[in-house]
């Protein structure tokens, strides 16, 4: 359920608000959750994705601006609780403080980045999602991964091509394991970044095989970390034939496995050659 305070004159608005709010009263089989938010376009798609989840009803205001109409509205619904989305500069902290007032739970969901954001509602309401997330890179896809994540009760992560990696490392650390991922029509921008892993992933073998050689010259045993080399070069393979092949979602995924897996190579190459006092 979504409510929208649109910006009418004073009384207008207040007489919307109450109608709109009551009537969304009527339908909503739980007031458990209300999600407080603006139109921000990150902010709105991370709401409509935990509503879609948690069966909550969004009640959307004007960025910056105070009404204590829809605080008292809200209240009288007798929320459990209410979820803000959206930093104080977009949903100001009288909204915050004066539903704390009213003795209900809030808790702000914000962050630095769109990914960090993404991160922190994901984490406070981790048990009502699936296990495989929605991941969007670019907001020009965000509408499509909206709609894809919220019928699948699928966690969304927000990011861009850039910040694709980190927030991959990220997920993995949090156990989700399996995504689909959706990108702007900025072509270019991820054929960029997928040339640049290319690059990094070919200099990391290099120096993965330098490595080994002096391990084989030593005469140790190279067989664990050769099949470590082999399993790189596999993910580093489909990376590189998605790549030609013009998929660059999925051969950006892949080379970010490709990276992880050889920058863990490299410093296990690094420990052992330290441990038969070649470094």
């Amino acid at each position: 359920m979504f409510i929208y305070i649109v910006k009418q004159s004073f009384s207008m608005r207040k007489w919307l608000a109450f109608a709109m709010i009551l009537l969304s009263a009527t339908n909503v089989s739980s007031q458990g959750l209300f999600i407080v938010t603006t139109n921000d376009v990150v902010d709105i798609s991370l709401s409509k994705v935990l509503a879609s989840a948690s069966g909550a009803t969004i009640v959307g205001i004007e960025k910056g601006m105070y009404d204590e109409f829809v605080v008292q509205r809200i209240a009288g619904l007798k929320p459990e609780r209410v979820v803000i989305v959206g930093d104080s500069s977009r949903v100001v902290m009288q909204f915050e403080t004066a539903l704390r007032n009213h003795g209900i739970p809030v808790k702000r969901i914000s962050g630095k980045t769109d990914t960090e954001k993404s991160i922190t509602l994901y984490s406070e309401f981790k048990p009502i999602f699936q296990s495989k997330a929605v991941v969007v890179v670019g907001k020009e896809a965000i509408a499509q991964a909206v709609s894809f994540a919220a019928s699948r009760k699928c966690p969304l992560f927000i990011t861009d091509a850039r910040g694709l990696r980190n927030l991959l490392a990220l997920l993995k650390g949090l156990g989700i394991k399996e995504y689909t991922l959706f990108s702007s029509n900025k072509q270019g921008d991820l054929k960029e970044e997928a040339r640049r892993k290319i690059e990094t992933a070919t200099t990391l073998i290099d120096e993965a095989l330098r490595k080994i050689e002096i391990l084989r010259q030593k005469e140790a045993d190279i067989t664990q970390v050769s099949n470590h080399l082999s399993t790189c070069k596999a993910t580093f393979n489909v990376a590189l034939k998605a790549y030609e092949e013009g998929d660059l979602l999925r051969a950006l995924q892949f080379l970010d496995e490709t990276l992880v897996c050889l920058e863990e190579l490299n410093s296990n190459l690094n420990e052992v050659i330290k441990n038969i006092g070649v470094i």
